[in-house]
């Protein structure tokens, strides 16, 4: 799991720096595979990481993802999502946009539902809602990258939503003003206290200003909207969640804050019934330049049969220092503080290029991140190199400078025109997508039959733009130019 965490971890922090928010941003990455990879993988693995490089371009709200060889684009998709709805332009469905407005995949849920229960239709037979709500998670994550820039997405429109609904939310809140001076943090002038549980969670299903705070947004017919609301206050309803908080302010400035987060989660499987009790505790302080976040987990499973019991305590710090330009990063078994099981530090410089490394320990193995600036032809572009050890089975060490790399990604962040299929996204309209959940039964099987004509031609295109060596690979042995 923390290797996972890792390289997830490594990629967005490669991709997000430097932070600067440019008019168009144009991310390249290359795949570069270790020796050993290569040998386990052999010739075709090398020339598909020789022969392609992926693209993310950023405009505004919108987002592009492409993969290309040396002779052109191979395939491109234009994302744009919003809580409103998601739109989507790629040489997959021809001159098309798309538009699934989060109305319309609501309602084609709560239909495909009902026809389920109804034995209408069974799982396997979902109607094109059922399509379109398996590709959310892409269409939400094409919001994260805007996001990292600071540009409008799916993601910053849910944040800006958050406060408000904080303010809706019920629970017991203390605020006293006075001088709260401490050690660790900023002397500040407001001291709030507020405890919040999953009763409060469940009334603010109710809550008519909050309804439509959401709604407002999401556009949903009331019958749907009713039934999301009335699914949601009956999880809440269920559930043992509680949050305890102590934030310190000055002014509009947060100068230390200390949360409590306790829930149980209850699953069964064939082996018997589990339960998760989960303790964390979330700190936060900054004094001068310095700002430490820290997590702390406790984790108790039970096995209610068999009357067993495991826990754990890990903790986790992040210590940023803007003055230094540092982010210092620990981990540790709350049992055993010398047992790092995440470790690194990471130093942006002048040109706000990354510098530094981290890493996570589980079972006697070290996986290793490593970020440096690499100038080469008089470009500049930042090397993410992934290590796997079995040297240090107590405490992490940073990797030695002859380590050879398993992985690495190389990134470069440059500023670039704006396409045109980007600004056409941006602009578009539902008016003026075609929406195809909206289609009469006959006219949507018009449209797929000829959205899959063309998938055909992209594809044709796109075999046609790989390199030789790569289409013999996809294509088999038999293929000559």
């Amino acid at each position: 799991m923390r290797k996972v965490l890792a390289v997830l971890l490594a990629v967005i922090l490669a991709l997000s720096l430097p932070m600067s928010a440019l008019a168009a941003t144009q991310i390249t990455l290359r795949v570069i595979p270790g020796a050993e990879l290569l040998e386990a993988g052999g010739e075709q693995l090398q020339i598909m990481f020789e022969s392609l490089y992926y693209r993310i371009l950023l405009e505004g709200s919108a987002t592009a993802f492409s993969v290309h060889s040396d002779k052109g684009e191979l395939i491109s998709v234009n994302m744009r999502s919003g809580l409103d709805g998601f739109y989507c332009s790629t040489a997959m469905v021809g001159d098309r946009t798309l538009y699934f407005s989060t109305h319309d995949v609501a309602e084609a849920i709560v239909q495909d539902m009902l026809s389920v229960q109804a034995g209408e239709i069974s799982e396997a037979e979902l109607s094109m809602g059922g399509t379109i709500v398996s590709m959310l998670p892409s269409f939400i994550a094409a919001g994260v990258f805007p996001a990292l820039y600071e540009q409008p997405s799916v993601v910053t429109e849910l944040i800006g939503l958050l406060p408000d609904s904080a303010l809706l939310m019920g629970g017991d809140v203390t605020v006293t003003e006075g001088d709260f001076t401490a050690e660790d943090h900023d002397p500040a002038t407001t001291k709030t206290e507020y405890t919040r549980t999953a009763a409060d969670l469940a009334a603010l299903m109710d809550n008519e200003a909050f309804r439509k705070l959401w709604n407002d947004r999401m556009q949903l017919e009331e019958e749907t909207a009713a039934q999301v609301f009335a699914g949601l206050k009956e999880a809440f309803s269920g559930s043992d969640f509680q949050v305890a908080a102590t934030v310190y302010t000055n002014g509009d400035r947060q100068c230390a804050a200390h949360r409590e987060i306790t829930y149980s989660v209850v699953s069964e499987s064939a082996s018997g019934t589990y339960e998760s009790k989960n303790h964390l505790i979330v700190d936060s302080a900054s004094k001068g330049s310095l700002t430490t976040h820290t997590l702390t987990i406790n984790n108790t499973m039970l096995e209610r049969s068999a009357g067993t019991e495991q826990s754990y305590s890990e903790v986790f710090r992040l210590v940023i220092d803007s003055a230094a330009g540092t982010f210092t990063l620990t981990g540790a078994d709350a049992k055993n503080a010398d047992r790092n099981v995440i470790r690194g530090q990471l130093t942006i410089d002048a040109n706000g290029m990354p510098e530094g490394w981290f890493g996570v320990l589980e079972d006697g193995y070290q996986f290793t991140a490593t970020l440096k600036t690499v100038a080469e032809n008089q470009d500049a572009y930042t090397l993410l190199s992934l290590y796997e050890t079995t040297e240090a089975a107590d405490t992490l060490i940073e990797p030695a400078e002859d380590l050879v790399p398993m992985l690495s990604f190389a990134v470069q962040v440059a500023q670039t025109e704006t396409p045109e299929a980007l600004t056409a996204l941006a602009a578009a309209t539902p008016e003026s997508c075609l929406q195809l959940l909206r289609l009469p039964e006959a006219a949507l099987a018009k449209e797929l039959d000829l959205i899959e004509g063309e998938m055909m031609s992209a594809l044709l295109l796109m075999m046609s733009r790989l390199p030789p060596e790569l289409l013999t690979l996809t294509l088999g042995t038999g293929y000559t130019e």
